[in-house]
């Protein structure tokens, strides 16, 4: 049997029919293709790229564009950035292409506070760079009105845009958490917090506080220091000896205190009692007892029992309760002043004066030591005066003696005025004693020798015991009648 053969003839060469096979089809040609990817909350696009495959196009700058624009990808693209992609792809990578207008968002609101929020206690620093102990600064005082905070209100900001040119709103700024406390207000604008009364201010839980009461729960003494306020003080302990309490408002002390000074611009209350003291008040001092203290009130006293103690009060002085005595010392008042016991079997010496006012006599007192003094300084002026004029006469007045000139023409200008007021006003206190009405000395126990009284421009000085006795001012004389 033959087989049987067939040659194919390509190209020059034989092969056999079963050995060939059929070539296969080359593959198609894939073009580039693009995808336009947002992010960032639609912040940015990107375009990611593949490459054209088996001689595939690539992608032109139109076709890019028309990408983007499918995408509603319409502002912020980089036109720069486009073309070169076009001409130079970069396959397989994001490239950004396009970046919106991120919104700014509005700041926060701020403050600053305008006192010092957390005092430290520490001696303050005299102008002379001496050290005042007493002194801790342990409030900050402030006055009605007075600024305590400057706030900055926070901002809206602005919106911003997508690359698909929708809006991007802006977050508003927080404002400032309320800040008004008791006794504070917030302005109109709202830009400042200021204090509705005079007191001292504090910051706490994120208020600010003007009080109107200062409390010292223990003492005042060297944990505290020496207080200083416009508003009211009232003080559980003592106040040591050498330090001293000056407010505007009332006072009041509970325990009993030696050696310290107070000062009230109101009433003044001392629940116990005060030896070796200085005491002021504008209205009622209110005590048990006053032991060799220098008191200055403008209303009237109240006390158990007055000894050694050098008083000027506007109004009454009144003794009662158990004791009910003022022995020693002097006592000054322009109405009544009434007690069980004056001076002592002892004979001490105890110097009454009633029907003046202790405010109207300081006065007085302040205005004879001054026409003195301004008297003295308008002559030495008046002697300076001439020289200079000498000196202009003769053509010899420098600049400097002619500047010197016109400064003392105005100090002996200025003394002169004072001078004539301050005479006016002494004549008009003097004529203002004298129409005074009077008060009396009221005791109903004993007034023992010892004791001087002057009511008007009358003295009587006590030689022997008096009981249930009431003095008084009539005829130019003190009057002498039964304690009603």
């Amino acid at each position: 049997m033959f087989e049987r053969l067939v040659f194919i003839v390509t190209n020059d060469a034989f092969t056999t029919a079963e050995n060939t096979q059929q070539q296969p089809a080359p593959p198609p040609p894939v073009d580039a293709t693009v995808e336009v990817i947002l992010a960032d909350r639609g912040m940015r696009a990107y375009l990611l790229l593949t490459s054209p495959q088996n001689g595939g196009a690539a992608l032109n700058e139109q076709q890019l564009a028309d990408a983007l624009a499918a995408q509603g990808v319409k502002t912020g693209i980089q036109q720069d950035i486009l073309a070169k992609t076009a001409s130079e792809p970069e396959y397989g990578q994001k490239i950004l292409i396009a970046e919106g207008v991120p919104p700014l968002h509005g700041g926060n609101g701020s403050y600053e506070l305008q006192f010092e929020a957390e005092n430290e206690l520490k001696p303050k620093v005299r102008a002379d760079g001496s050290v005042d102990f007493y002194d801790l600064g342990l409030v900050t005082n402030v006055r009605e009105g007075q600024v305590l905070c400057t706030i900055t209100l926070p901002t809206d900001g602005t919106d911003g845009v997508t690359v698909t040119g929708e809006a991007a709103p802006a977050k508003k700024g927080r404002p400032v958490p309320t800040m008004t406390g008791k006794n504070t207000k917030l302005s109109e604008d709202g830009l400042q917090i200021t204090a509705a009364v005079s007191g001292y201010v504090d910051f706490a839980m994120h208020k600010i506080n003007v009080n109107d009461t200062l409390f010292i729960k223990e003492d005042v003494d060297n944990s505290t220091g020496s207080i200083k306020t416009p508003s009211n003080v009232v003080i559980s302990g003592t106040v040591s000896s050498g330090f001293s309490v000056e407010s505007e408002g009332n006072v009041q002390v509970g325990a009993a205190i030696s050696g310290a000074k107070i000062k009230a611009g109101g009433n003044l209350v001392l629940k116990r009692g005060s030896t070796g003291c200085k005491l002021e008040c504008e209205g009622d001092l209110t005590t048990r007892y006053m032991e060799n203290c220098d008191v200055f009130a403008k209303g009237s006293i109240k006390s158990d029992y007055i000894m050694n103690c050098n008083i000027k009060c506007a109004k009454s002085i009144q003794v009662g309760g158990p004791i009910a005595k003022i022995v020693g010392g002097s006592c000054i008042a322009g109405e009544d002043i009434v007690a069980r016991t004056i001076g002592s079997s002892a004979g001490i010496r105890t110097y009454f004066e009633i029907g003046t006012d202790p405010e109207m006599i300081r006065r007085q007192q302040a205005l004879v030591e001054q026409i003195p003094q301004w008297e003295a300084k308008m002559a030495s002026l008046q002697s300076l005066l001439k020289l200079f004029e000498q000196y202009e006469a003769a053509g010899r007045l420098t600049p400097d003696k002619k500047q010197a000139y016109q400064d003392a023409m105005y100090s002996y200008k200025t003394s002169s005025e004072l001078l004539e007021k301050g005479s006016q006003e002494l004549e008009v206190i003097e004529e203002e004693i004298k129409k005074r009405g009077y008060g009396r000395i009221v005791c109903k126990g004993t007034i023992y020798p010892g004791t001087c009284v002057k009511i008007g421009g009358t003295r009587m000085l006590v030689s022997a015991p008096m009981s249930n006795r009431a003095l008084s001012y009539g005829d130019d004389n003190i009057i002498d009648s039964p304690a009603g």
